[in-house]
């Protein structure tokens, strides 16, 4: 049963973080990272436009960062309601729960069959956008 709940608790976590953007949110910010990088080495630019542009990349990457931090603590917050919740209910005990979320052999586990769905998604969803008609049709 510890098992059962610690696998639910491991799904509502990523489910919240699919429904909350995380994964779209961090590419974001890794682009304007990139963005802000590049400004920095334009040898184009003059000293003020690099120090401008650094100052809008750190508004923006600071932005980000909250914007990661809330819906992470958002995602941890829907797994602990279901933690605590099974615990309150008495199906399951959160300590044992927990024990088992921290063992190193559900950490490997849930990594490789994480990985390997991402994986599977990810050319699923490749193939679907190749095999899909064009919408551009004279």
């Amino acid at each position: 049963m510890n098992l059962l709940a610690a696998s639910l608790v491991c799904v509502v976590f990523l489910l919240a973080c699919i429904a909350l953007r995380l994964v779209p949110v961090a590419g974001n910010i890794v682009n304007a990272a990139g963005k802000a990088l590049a400004t920095m080495r334009d040898p184009t630019l003059d000293d003020d436009a690099k120090e401008q542009a650094a100052r809008s990349a750190a508004i923006s990457l600071f932005g980000g960062f909250l914007s990661i931090v809330w819906r992470t603590a958002a995602a941890v917050a829907a797994s602990l309601v279901v933690l605590y919740a099974g615990d309150w209910l008495g199906i399951f005990d959160t300590d044992a729960v927990m024990t088992t979320l921290a063992s190193w052999e559900f950490i490997v586990a849930t990594t490789v069959i994480i990985t390997i769905a991402w994986i599977a998604f990810s050319r699923w969803r490749a193939q679907a956008a190749s095999s899909a008609p064009s919408r551009n049709k004279a």
